[in-house]
C-alpha cells in the first residue's frame, strides 16, 4: 500500500493517507477534505443543535441581565422613596416634639413610622 503525505488545508497538519482515496478526514481537527486530482475541498462539520444552543444560552443570559437592571432600578427608587419620607417624617416628629403641637400622637407615629419604612425589604 503507497502512502501520500498530505497537509491539511484547515490546520495544516502533515498527514499520510493511502494514495488510491478520493477523500479523507484530518485526524487533528476532523475537516472532510475531498481530494480530486489536483483540486482540494474541505466540507466543514457544524453543529447546527450546537448553535441553537448557544443562541438560546445568549438570549437567556440576556434576560437575565435585563432583568436584574430592572430590580437594581426598583430597588434605588423605593431607597429614594424612604429617604425622602424618612426626612418628611423626621421633620414632622422634631417640629412634633420641640412646638408641642399634639404632643402625644404625631411625633412618635412619626418615629413608628421610620422604624417601619426601614424594616421593609427592598423587594
Amino acid at each position: 500500500m503507497k502512502l501520500i503525505s498530505l497537509k491539511c488545508p484547515d490546520c495544516g497538519a502533515h498527514l499520510e493517507i493511502e494514495a488510491n482515496r478520493t477523500e479523507f478526514f484530518c485526524t487533528y481537527c476532523g475537516a472532510h477534505v475531498l481530494l480530486n486530482n489536483e483540486n482540494e475541498y474541505i466540507y466543514r462539520h457544524v453543529d447546527e443543535a450546537k448553535i441553537k444552543e448557544t443562541e438560546a444560552e445568549y438570549a437567556y443570559r440576556l434576560k437575565q441581565l435585563e432583568l436584574e437592571e430592572k430590580r437594581e432600578e426598583q430597588a434605588k427608587k423605593l431607597l429614594i422613596f424612604k429617604i425622602g419620607l424618612s426626612i418628611l417624617l423626621g421633620l414632622l416628629a422634631i417640629i412634633s416634639f420641640s412646638t408641642d403641637l399634639i404632643n402625644t400622637v404625631v411625633g412618635p407615629i412619626s418615629l413608628l413610622a421610620l422604624m417601619f419604612i426601614w424594616n421593609v425589604p427592598n423587594g
